[in-house]
């Protein structure tokens, strides 16, 4: 696969989930231009901690990198990134209440796994 296809394929996806999670949750203009920015910025947030995660794993798989003192460091920082992540969450949940109801809250996070669920078979077909 190319850059540009691969690129035009992230945008379709990107598409395709804005579209479906605000069908699913009933997303009124007015929400969804508060909405979807803040989406966004946990995304983009999220995706920041997971590769940084993702480094210190593979990290901790180089035989240089596997002494006691560096694998405690790199669980220890590990572990801080993933709490990083739940107070993320935390705060863009709150922030979301500030712009959708609770029950569109509730439908998100349902909607989220329907879409994962979608794309995974998808690809699996492919």
């Amino acid at each position: 696969m190319t850059l540009t296809k691969g690129l035009a394929q992230n945008k379709s996806v990107e598409s395709a989930r804005v579209a479906f999670i605000s069908q699913k949750i009933s997303l009124t203009p007015v929400q969804a231009e508060k909405f979807w920015p803040l989406y966004n910025e946990l995304a983009s947030q999220r995706m920041d901690i997971r590769k940084a995660i993702k480094k210190l794993m593979e990290n901790m798989a180089l035989p240089a990198e596997q002494t006691p003192e560096n694998t405690k460091k790199n669980i220890d920082q590990i572990a801080a990134l993933k709490q990083k992540e739940v107070n993320l969450e935390k705060e863009y949940f709150q922030k979301y209440l500030l712009v959708i109801t609770p029950r569109q809250f509730s439908d998100l996070l349902i909607a989220e796994k329907e879409f994962q669920k979608i794309l995974i078979k998808k690809v699996s077909e492919e």
